[in-house]
């Protein structure tokens, strides 16, 4: 049985997060992996979708406006898929992995850092929070990895 690989990302803009996801998600499944992608509404979603034509099973969650509801809906397609890997993009969705994979070891799970906090968010409360957030999901992954060298220093 191939491994099973879950991508999630809470956004679905046109930005470069959302394209390396679909093509993360078409790479993995030409190597045989089964493959699924977990996103919300927006411009991207229709892309996303267009996924299920390649044999990779899509998940839409309203993670920004239904965060809880999002949380168990992802619980439950992780354990019916038997998902063995999830890889996350942005923090809304490290969050919603860590919560949903809290008292499973089992699960690998790792992340992609887009974006710096700082940059990204103005209001100095807000980042701070974003900043806790993310560090408590870091925390529990298996592996971080970051899409520059500006990311990483930071």
């Amino acid at each position: 049985m191939p491994y099973s690989l879950l991508e999630i990302i809470d956004n679905a803009t046109t930005g470069g997060a959302e394209k390396s996801t679909y093509l993360i998600s078409e790479e993995f499944k030409k190597q045989g992996f089964d493959v699924h992608i977990a996103f919300p509404e927006g411009p991207f979603a229709e892309q996303f979708e267009t996924l299920a034509n390649e044999g990779i099973k899509t998940l839409k969650l309203t993670i920004r406006s239904q965060f809880l509801r999002s949380l168990f809906q992802l619980r439950r397609y992780i354990k019916d898929q038997g998902i063995t890997t999830i890889h996350s993009h942005q923090m809304r969705a490290d969050l919603l992995v860590t919560l949903a994979t809290l008292f499973n070891t089992a699960i690998r799970k790792v992340t992609s850092v887009h974006c710096l906090i700082k940059d990204d968010i103005s209001n100095p409360l807000k980042r701070f929070l974003y900043y806790c957030i993310s560090r408590f999901s870091y925390k529990r992954f298996d592996r971080v990895f970051t899409v520059s060298q500006d990311v990483t220093r930071n």
